[in-house]
């Protein structure tokens, strides 16, 4: 079993305790949090040997195995960072970094340090999203030619704000970073690799206050519009709205040569042919895309499957995806959004460059245990 060490206790104790202490491979070593007492709780709650409020006097212990972080975004580089140093397995929570500088370095790193490195974008193996991934490949709507994202809910309508790093892009706030990350892993799975992004920003609340009634100086936004254009010709536009009070609405819409088809609030699955006869066809998820044994205790089971991948690729030495190297490519995209969003104008990505890597793991390509390097974003 890896002895697991649990850092943040926010979506760390709704998400990942129950996670930790389900899963036959995963022992509930440690639990830390700045909040002494709620580090203490989750402990008593989820069977976790030890907690703490110092993450830096834990993380070296030679009896933990690995790390899940799920603190704010701005602490994820040091604590990953000091968890690969200490030669431990990292699990990490999106986003993965603030910027692509910090998941350039912490890439290297793993590679360096040859260990098993993750960033949860668990959306990816939802049984929906994968089984529209084989639609689309299987020309299920012929030749796809764009992509309709459109999200909207009322996360962020209030004029009270709890977690204020949330609200500074330099702590990696800001509903783009936020939400782009999962929604750009699945369409370059879907599409390919990303050309330009040209990317809008809006505050639709304009005042933000603590709870103590105190306003706040913020720079992160709400809302945004993106469009991106990918390197076969395929374009994409996303809406996402967090301060609507309005419909809540979730849905990619995939429009091809042949039909259309509609991913709805992350169940439905629905095809319209362009045929004059045709009538909307509401499409099961066939068996094989669905996850299967994951303890009913666990109410994020795409997670729970990531944290199984992770196991399997320690233990068994099994491909395991999105790596670190392919989290990197997500943070760049992120970046050139951010980048468009101040410039106000479209910003190139390009093809992931061919990065550099001084690790013994690389001197013979037959003898590399783990890839870390991927492919299927090109």
């Amino acid at each position: 079993m890896l002895k697991t060490l649990l850092a943040g206790t926010g979506i760390g104790a709704e998400m990942y305790a129950p996670i930790i202490k389900a899963h036959p491979l995963l022992d509930p070593a440690c639990v830390i949090s700045r909040d002494i007492q709620r580090a203490k709780a989750v402990k008593k709650e989820f069977g976790f040997k030890s907690y703490s409020d110092n993450w830096l006097s834990e993380i070296d212990r030679k009896d933990i195995d690995a790390v899940f972080i799920c603190t704010p975004t701005y602490t994820h580089f040091e604590i990953a960072k000091s968890a690969i140093l200490a030669g431990k397995h990292v699990f990490l929570a999106p986003p993965m970094t603030i910027d692509s500088s910090e998941a350039e370095e912490l890439t290297t790193l793993a590679e360096q340090h040859n260990v098993c490195a993750v960033v949860d974008h668990q959306r990816t193996y939802q049984p929906a999203r994968k089984y529209v991934q084989q639609l689309i490949a299987d020309n299920y709507v012929g030749k796809l030619q764009q992509i309709e994202r459109i999200y909207r809910n009322k996360t962020h309508i209030s004029h009270q704000v709890d977690h204020l790093w949330k609200w500074k892009t330099s702590s990696g706030g800001g509903v783009m970073g936020l939400q782009l990350i999962q929604d750009v892993d699945f369409l370059l799975r879907v599409a390919g690799g990303m050309h330009t992004i040209d990317a809008k920003t809006i505050s639709r609340v304009v005042e933000r206050f603590l709870p103590d009634g105190s306003a706040i100086d913020f720079d992160a936004e709400d809302s945004f519009d993106a469009h991106i254009s990918f390197h076969n010709g395929i374009s994409a536009q996303i809406q996402a709205n967090f301060a609507t009070p309005g419909r809540a609405v979730d849905e990619f819409i995939f429009y091809g040569s042949k039909g259309v088809l509609i991913l709805s609030n992350e169940t439905d699955i629905i095809g319209f042919s362009y045929k004059p006869d045709s009538k909307r066809d509401r499409l099961a998820i066939p068996p094989g895309f669905q996850i299967h044994s994951v303890p009913g205790s666990i109410s994020f089971t795409s997670s729970y499957y990531m944290a199984d991948l992770f196991t399997a690729a320690i233990f068994h030495e099994s491909a395991i995806s999105p790596t670190f190297d392919e989290a990197l490519h997500v943070q760049r995209v992120i970046d050139a959004a951010k980048q468009s969003a101040d410039l106000n104008h479209a910003v190139e990505i390009g093809t992931p460059p061919e990065r550099q890597t001084s690790s013994p793991l690389y001197s013979d390509p037959k003898e590399k245990k783990r890839s870390f390097v991927t492919k299927i974003y090109e």
